[in-house]
């Protein structure tokens, strides 16, 4: 962490260029502004997360992490890289406890050299699983 502000009249606390791992250290999460209260969420500003298992990452402008939901919600320029998959999409949701990626809107997939551009609104599933 670069910079801290406690910020006691609304309880927040202030992070710049922050860095940790959750609490299993499977995920690595990155920040260049974060938010944080005395809930469990926790609101990101240009974002990465890496599933250090099998370094699959995802990126956003912004991201809210709830930790006790193991939930990642990414919004604005997401991107998800994978071991043969790339994913870009406006929004995704991240589900920790069972490995499911949910993006949508204006998505674009490449598969081993393969492109697709979906331009109606649809949710894609994808399983971390499925790149091991």
């Amino acid at each position: 962490v670069k910079e801290a502000v406690n910020n006691s009249s609304n309880n927040e606390v202030y992070l710049t260029n922050m860095k940790y791992d959750d609490a299993d250290g499977d995920i690595s999460v990155e920040a260049s502004r974060a938010y944080a209260n005395k809930t469990d969420e926790q609101n990101l500003e240009n974002a990465k997360i890496t599933k250090n298992s099998s370094n699959e990452v995802l990126t956003a402008k912004k991201m809210k992490v709830e930790t006790k939901k193991d939930k990642y919600t990414a919004k604005g320029n997401v991107k998800y890289v994978a071991k043969d998959i790339i994913i870009n999409s406006d929004e995704a949701v991240y589900n920790k406890k069972n490995g499911d990626l949910k993006a949508q809107g204006n998505l674009k997939i490449v598969i081993k050299n393969k492109k697709w551009q979906i331009k109606q609104k649809i949710k894609l599933i994808m399983v971390w699983l499925l790149m091991a």
